[in-house]
Parts: structure tokens; sequence; C-alpha cells
């Protein structure tokens, strides 16, 4: 029941000779030895295309899948909240929730809930997504485009931000600098690390 999936910041196409070749090593690595991948941010999300694994995209949507008994959920924040970019995301979402049985939640987002124009939403996910934790499921990490790659836990959930090409530093002299997040799931116990990409 073991797997890896890589989440990686993505929220414009890749615009330097750099970036096209570790877009491209990284939709290859993915495709050789990941089990699937997420892209978070807005944007056209290119790389996304060239990955033939079970793939997120938080450019447009929303949608769930599960590998291995763990539910993804990609949600629409494109409009700064779920209500805003879709008004029947909150009720899809909530069914979602109460009819998972599992141990695992792994949710992407181009936002943190925190910069959602609506505060009170924001909270509300927040919430919601800790009440769950309480109750029932083991392990809920959230995932979503930032400038840098760092985790904080907050009342049980684990918010992991993926910078992309954002991070600073990334340069030909320097390409270890760009990081894609890289989690293993071994039934309920969870890991991640930032890696390099080459």
């Amino acid at each position: 029941g073991s797997f890896r999936f890589a989440v990686f910041g993505e929220s414009r196409q890749p615009a330097t000779p750099l970036e096209k070749v570790l877009s491209l090593r990284l939709s290859e690595k993915i495709n050789l030895y990941i089990e699937a991948a997420a892209f978070v941010g807005k944007g056209a999300q290119e790389t996304a295309k060239t990955v033939e694994k079970p793939t997120v995209t938080t450019n447009t949507g929303y949608k769930s899948f599960e590998i291995n008994d763990s539910l993804f959920l990609q949600l629409d924040t494109s409009a700064k909240g779920l209500r805003l970019s879709h008004r029947e995301q909150w009720h899809w979402l909530l069914s979602q929730l109460d009819g998972y049985k599992g141990d695992n939640i792994f949710i992407f987002m181009a936002d943190h809930p925190d910069s959602f124009s609506d505060p009170l939403e924001g909270k509300l996910l927040k919430d919601t997504l800790t009440n769950l934790r309480q109750s029932r499921v083991k392990n809920i990490w959230v995932f979503y485009k930032g400038t840098e790659n760092k985790s904080k836990m907050d009342r049980g959930i684990k918010y992991i931000e993926c910078a992309g090409f954002d991070a600073a530093g990334i340069t030909p002299d320097n390409p270890d600098a760009a990081l894609y997040t890289l989690v293993t799931v071994k039934g309920d116990k969870v890991t991640y690390e930032f890696k390099p990409i080459i």
C-alpha cells in the first residue's frame, strides 16, 4: 500500500532555459519513479501536461480521487475562496469529507486559507479540517503555492507551502535551489522532504 507523490508550486509557465530544463527533469522523474503529482498555484501549469501519472492541478476546477485508500482533493480558489470560485464547491467538499473513512486526506489549493478574500470562510475551512482531524482522520495535509518551501503544523493539520520557481536563489550555478516536495505514504504513516529537482 505504499506510494509516493510529488508536489510543485507553479503559477506561471517556465520562462528561462533553466526553468524549462528543470520542468522537463521533474516530469521525467515523476513518470519514472513517482506514483502521482500535484501542481499548486494559478496559471497554465504546462509541466503537468507532460506527466503521465494521476495529477492534480489547482489552476481550474475541483475534483477528487483516491490512491491506496488516501483521498486527494483538488480545490478551486481562483476567486480567492471556495464559494466565490464555485458556488457548489462547499457542498461538494463536505460530502467528500463526510463520506471518507480512511486515514489520509491530501488537499491541494492555489492559496492558503488565510489569504481568502473572506477571512471567515478561510477560518471555517481550517476549523472544518481541524474538527475532522480530531474526530476520525489521522492525517490531513494541505498544499498551496507560496514564495518559500516550508511547512507548519496548525491544530493538527500540516500546511506545506511550495514555491516552485519563485524560490530564492535559483540560478544556472545553483539549480539545487529549485525544490519539489516528495511525500511518502505507508499506510497511516506519512513523511515528506523538500528535494532538488536535479
